[in-house]
């Protein structure tokens, strides 16, 4: 892949210096964010934020508002828990 952004996108930059950078974009975004995220703490801005965030902020696989199911189409969200709960208190015994 950076090969091709490297051949096709940002001739003058090496495949290496272009994953460098993203893996560095990344890790300041994560820090921003987790900066961000205390209450007490001075908001920091960052150039990149918005558009990081537009692509990292939300993800719906790691955190879906719903989950389907053969028989009923959609689970609900209480539905869900409470079958975690009871198989909790079914593997503590």
């Amino acid at each position: 892949m950076f090969n091709e952004i490297s051949a096709n996108i940002l001739k003058n930059k090496k495949p290496n210096a272009i994953k460098s950078k993203l893996i560095r974009m990344i890790k300041t975004y994560g820090d921003v964010k987790k900066h961000n995220e205390k209450t007490s703490a001075k908001r920091k801005d960052w150039m990149w934020y918005e558009k990081m965030n537009n692509i990292f902020g939300i993800c719906k696989n790691i955190s879906p508002s719903f989950i389907t199911n053969k028989n009923t189409n959609i689970e609900e969200e209480k539905s869900l828990n409470s079958e975690f709960k009871l198989s909790k208190k079914l593997k503590k015994k």
